[in-house]
């Protein structure tokens, strides 16, 4: 058995002492920062903290992490998504080291759509405690809103931690809070329908706060694994099947956002025991109609207030032109980028795709999430579609995703796609 990374590894060796150490110090500082953020459901990025020499460290990003996540818990601003974060420095050629840099936040801001950014400093750590500032600060203007000082009791564990330097892809590693095994997601030899292959993938999660939600989780990240393993890339996360959003939507949700790979599945060995649930699926997949053309989808956060600008990042395994889509649960899709008119973008390995990104924001182009009429709350879905060729004639105008599907499958293109689940709330 092996962990999934050394960071991950690193993060779930702190003990329950000083975990809980951490989270209290976290709790403080977020009630402090929260209550000082002018407007409520703010976008807020949280950057790993530094050191006194101003350099990112892993102990500054477990503190950002638990920081995170009692923000959240606030319920007065919502949170970037960690892995977006760190891709969309990396597009932006930015680095962790600096980001204190009123210039930096600026950028940060523009590309990200984030209304406020947490940085942080931990100082060194010679007695037996260290001294944790956050401070919260507005893109635009790169005004302090508020700062919070906190004292950290330390051991040997986070003494440790302070002196690693930041884990910058640690992000997609602590999604899933499991081991990883080395039979997480495996080919089965088992002849197919229509050309498949099975695999046979693992879903391992915190149990949720029902059946139904941990059942969701658990074959959702199954179900990714699997595919990932057919494509040959990481599993990435899956929506949080615990929001109240979801309830009484699971099995729509779960539908709808199946693969198009998938051709036969079904679910053994499943348990919900120790506040975890695991099951086994078996799936039989398609192979990639792409070959090597793989596309990953990447939005700045997974929980939006009505109104709220989202952003997107693209990466593609090849180059090939890119088509978003807003769909919805009963199968209904409308192409939103490219523009009519306008030729589709081209994403390479080495040229991620924001959307929108700085020109376009500055000409007026936003992406904002919206609730239907009369709804508290609302699940959605974005879609991408990563094809070698020009398909703009066979995509525009067509409103189902199955029609989509279908013109391209006809049309012999090359192509990829991937999606992302969201949700909607009412400010």
């Amino acid at each position: 058995m092996r962990r999934s990374c050394a960071a991950l590894l690193l993060l779930l060796s702190v003990p329950a002492a000083a975990a809980d150490r951490l989270e209290k110090l976290a709790e403080r500082a977020a009630a402090e920062l929260a209550a000082k953020v002018p407007e409520p459901g703010a976008a807020v990025a949280v950057m790993p903290f530094e050191d006194a020499s101003g350099r990112p460290i892993e102990l500054g990003r477990v503190v950002a992490e638990a920081l995170s996540r009692e923000l959240l818990k606030t319920g007065k601003v919502s949170i970037q998504d960690r892995a977006y974060l760190s891709r969309m420095l990396s597009e932006i050629k930015l680095g962790l080291a600096g980001l204190t840099d009123p210039k930096a936040a600026l950028q940060v801001g523009r590309f990200s759509g984030a209304k406020y950014l947490v940085v942080g400093r931990i100082e060194t750590p010679e007695g037996k405690e260290a001294a944790v500032e956050a401070r919260l600060v507005a893109t635009e203007s790169a005004t302090l809103y508020a700062a919070s000082r906190q004292t950290l009791k330390l051991d040997d564990a986070l003494r440790r931690l302070y002196g690693l330097p930041a884990a910058t892809d640690a992000a997609a590693a602590a999604f899933f809070e499991e081991e990883k095994l080395d039979d997480d997601a495996v080919f089965l030899e088992r002849p197919g329908v229509s050309g498949c292959r099975w695999v046979r993938a693992r879903g391992d999660v915190p149990a949720g706060k029902d059946q139904d939600s941990g059942h969701a989780a658990a074959l959702a990240l199954a179900r990714r694994k699997a595919v990932a393993r057919l494509l040959g890339h990481d599993a990435v996360k899956t929506p949080d099947f615990a929001e109240s959003a979801f309830q009484g939507r699971l099995e729509e949700v779960l539908r709808a956002t199946r693969s198009s790979l998938v051709e036969a599945e079904s679910v053994s060995d499943e348990v919900r025991k120790g506040g975890r649930h695991r099951l086994v699926l078996e799936t039989c997949l398609k192979p990639a109609r792409g070959g090597d053309l793989k596309a990953e989808l990447m939005l700045n956060q997974d929980r939006f207030n009505e109104g709220q600008e989202a952003h997107a990042i693209v990466t593609v395994a090849k180059s090939a032109r890119i088509y978003l889509f807003s769909a919805d649960f009963d199968g209904r899709a409308q192409l939103i980028w490219p523009a009519e008119g306008t030729p589709a973008p081209l994403a390479g390995p080495s040229k991620p795709l924001v959307f929108p990104d700085e020109a376009q924001q500055a000409s007026g182009i936003r992406m904002r999430a919206a609730l239907p009429a009369g709804r508290s709350n609302s699940i959605e879905m974005l879609r991408v579609l990563a094809v070698d060729g020009d398909a703009d004639a066979l995509l525009r105008g067509r409103p189902e995703w199955n029609a989509v599907i279908k013109a391209l499958d006809e049309s012999g293109l090359p192509w990829a796609e991937d999606a992302r689940v969201y949700t909607v709330y009412k400010r």
